[in-house]
């Protein structure tokens, strides 16, 4: 969320900015508001309603759909929510560079690595089979269930 507010900061030294988040997010970037008198957060409950809206807006928080970035005729910047934004990068005026994409790319970033290993180790330690040895109210500590060594 750090990479959210900082774009919000900046977006909002400009002249008068109209953001397009969800609506349970509204309260978090109060603050932000309050300084920058300029920058107006309208808040969407759900797709249709942010495809309502976006027509007005200079940036939006969220997943945008290719009807929505159409509809964005005004919009600058687009935040995704996820690290990942290959599945939004053919979409119009992302694809072309004219409207900016940030992500929680480098937010997430950890999180994504320490579920990556937690993965490989219930793969290599065969944690499946423990857990159904485990349900059906055996425990064979002596060599029933074998691991995996990576090399």
């Amino acid at each position: 969320m750090k990479t959210c507010i900082i774009a919000l900061a900046l977006l909002a030294h400009a002249q008068a900015q109209v953001v397009l988040l969800p609506e349970g997010m509204k309260g978090d970037y109060a603050e932000v508001a309050k300084a920058n008198p300029s920058l107006k957060l309208v808040g969407y409950a759900n797709g249709r309603e942010a495809l309502e809206k976006i027509g007005e807006a200079d940036a939006y928080l969220g997943s945008p759909s290719e009807a929505l970035m159409n509809a964005g005729v005004k919009l600058r910047w687009v935040h995704i929510f996820s690290a990942g934004i290959d599945r939004y990068a053919s979409l119009p005026k992302l694809k072309d560079d004219s409207v900016a994409i940030t992500s929680l790319k480098i937010d997430q970033g950890p999180e994504i690595a320490d579920h990556v290993f937690a993965l490989l180790l219930g793969l290599t330690r065969n944690m499946a089979a423990f857990q159904r040895s485990q349900d059906s109210g055996q425990w064979n500590r002596r060599g029933g269930l074998p691991m995996t060594e990576l090399r």
